[in-house]
């Protein structure tokens, strides 16, 4: 018995405290009954699955209303049920779960006593296996794990107790989970904003001397011209090709010194990655795939390797530099775009498009995650399983050009924005942190004899 226990308490192993020898039940040989079956799901709810016997393939154990199930596979996932009230079928378990079944301590008091951070922490210690889902518990350890059992009274009033605090911490949580969908919100509607001008609209009042947008789309294409008859003349490409301009019905009313304009016109280069992909090897040159393009920067970890030869060959196609844009163009993340940013050389597959931009990339890059510009790709992708955005459907992406000297400022207030935003997230993550803390120094408190009162007169 531990001397920092409270007057009344003892410490029990686990298997003293109830690890009953539960009955196999093979489902297969009661072809007309139905099961209430504690399976591991991937989800954490403690409900049983109502399944007829030919949907159960493998033997199960039997368990009784009360038991409480500590799951030994995956164990950081925390898992720890109750089996509920009877309804009208037989109550089995996978074998994954440990049961607990005692007569000295009661069901909530003991789970409650599973989840406390100092029984996981040797819960834990008793995992073997690679990691994630091979995790599993070893149960003769497990059984040999101390647990502080309370008086039967004083386990009564930790739970109650315990439920109380927990209906505050629930609420907690649920507010706080408005906060990243409210922040969503906030984002796209700052990105709409400053793409339509209205973010901008007391500056313009401010600045009614600036140029047209017709003078920035004038200086991207002599610049597309030039950059172009270089390539040529170093032999890296053919006979400069107009752009694609922007054709169809305006997607909303811009300000009158904004423009129309299509991506390629905005744009040096248009592309995607290596088309027949070269085969990998432990050591060489980095080629990225879709998984990479993460949501505003290229992820440069888990990668794969080429040849110098098959990277000389693919860069010739596509060559990603810092200020590019990369997006994704083929499955369920298409349209999902970064910025190259401080990243060493690398080359791409065919699932990723490059666009090299003639003018600030962050404004393109703001425009691409846009409602507007998602829904845009969206339905240039297609309705089948497998969407995919070409490169002409790329090309010929509409995006509102405003003049040089606005597009700056958009993209300073979107920034300045999103930095507050940023900070709220921070917030609410410190928040959501702090209610776990919270709740395990709770159950610390609890399984401490600090929670509520001792009752000398408690058995």
């Amino acid at each position: 018995m531990s001397d920092n226990l409270p007057m009344g308490w003892i410490d029990l192993p686990l298997e003293l405290v109830g690890m009953p020898s539960t009955p196999n039940i093979d489902p297969s040989k009661f072809p007309n009954e139905i099961f209430e079956l504690y399976s591991v799901p991937s989800y954490t709810d403690d409900e049983p699955e109502i399944l007829p016997s030919s949907e159960i393939h493998s033997t199960k154990q039997s368990v009784e209303m009360g038991d409480v199930l500590l799951c030994k596979i995956v164990p950081h996932l925390n898992r720890v049920w109750i089996v509920k009230e009877l309804l009208q079928h037989r109550q089995i378990a996978s074998g994954e779960w440990i049961v607990i079944r005692s007569k000295i301590a009661i069901s909530d008091y003991l789970r409650y006593a599973l989840t406390d951070s100092n029984f996981r922490s040797a819960f834990m210690a008793t995992s073997s296996g690679v990691g994630g889902s091979l995790m599993r518990a070893r149960p003769k350890a497990v059984a040999q794990i101390p647990i502080p059992i309370a008086p039967l009274n004083e386990q009564r009033r930790i739970v109650d107790k315990l439920e109380r605090i927990g209906d505050r911490h629930r609420t907690a949580r649920n507010e706080l989970s408005h906060i990243p969908k409210l922040i969503a919100r906030y984002k796209q509607a700052v990105l709409a904003a400053g793409c339509s001008g209205k973010l901008t609209e007391d500056w313009r009042c401010n600045n009614l001397d600036i140029d047209s947008a017709s003078n920035l789309l004038e200086k991207t294409l002599s610049e597309r011209r030039y950059l172009a008859d270089i390539l040529e003349s170093n032999k890296r490409k053919s006979k400069y090709k107009e752009p694609i301009m922007f054709t169809g019905e305006i997607p909303f009313e811009i300000p009158e010194n904004w423009a129309w304009v299509s991506a390629d016109q905005v744009s040096s280069q248009i592309t995607d990655g290596e088309h027949i992909q070269p085969p990998y090897q432990v050591e060489g040159l980095p080629m990225l795939s879709a998984k990479h393009v993460r949501d505003g920067y290229v992820e440069m970890s888990d990668l794969k390797f080429i040849s110098k030869e098959d990277f000389e060959k693919a860069a010739l196609r596509c060559y990603p530099k810092n200020g590019d844009i990369l997006i994704v163009s083929v499955g369920a993340t298409t349209g999902r775009a970064a910025i190259v940013s401080d990243c060493p050389p690398f080359v791409i597959v065919r699932s990723v498009l490059l666009l090299k931009p003639l003018i600030e990339a962050k404004f393109i890059y703001y425009w691409i995650n846009s409602p507007f510009c998602q829904d845009w790709i969206s339905k240039a992708s297609g309705a089948s399983a497998q969407p995919h955005f070409y490169i002409n459907d790329n090309k010929r992406m509409p995006i509102p050009l405003p003049p040089e000297k606005e597009l700056q400022e958009i993209v300073r207030r979107v920034e300045k924005m999103f930095e507050k935003i940023d900070r709220m997230e921070q917030e609410y993550q410190k928040a959501a942190k702090l209610c776990d803390r919270l709740e395990q120094a709770t159950l610390a408190k609890a399984f401490r004899g600090e929670l509520v009162p001792q009752d000398p007169d408690d058995e």
